[in-house]
């Protein structure tokens, strides 16, 4: 299956993408970082620099990729996040859950029947060949 992983190089985007290779996925991975290209070549998997955040840009990405299927893990939460300024630190991360998920489904209807879009749960992944279970956490 063709599928489209927005933010592959984020915390679960980085974990997810060699579960999808290596289920025999073909797998577009997007980054807003040119230095994380490579890893997601090296995973496998069809690097695009994309800034999710650009409604065209997003287009011109989903249409080059022509994915079956859209995995939505977009986010940007800083490494060095400070919890008393919550809201500051998560503005980006919001934006990518508000207009970045506008921007794929908008996409994914431009591709046609074929693109959906959807957040990676547990479900979801079992349907893509994809076992996740909950860690347990000592």
């Amino acid at each position: 299956m063709k599928i489209f992983l927005a933010g592959a190089t984020g915390a679960i985007g980085r974990r997810l993408l060699p579960m999808l290779v290596s289920a025999g996925h073909t797998v577009t991975a997007t980054t807003q970082h040119p230095d994380k290209m490579r890893s997601i070549h090296s995973a496998g998997a069809i690097p695009m620099l994309v800034n999710a955040l650009d409604k065209e840009e997003v287009l011109a990405a989903v249409e080059k990729a022509h994915p079956e299927i859209i995995i939505h893990q977009l986010t940007a939460i800083p490494a060095n996040l400070n919890l008393r300024h919550f809201d500051e630190g998560f503005s980006v991360t919001n934006r990518l859950r508000t207009e970045g998920t506008d921007y794929l489904l908008a996409a994914a209807r431009a591709v046609g029947p074929a693109g959906s879009s959807h957040k990676a749960t547990p479900d979801g992944m079992q349907e893509l060949g994809i076992g996740l279970r909950p860690k347990t956490i000592r």
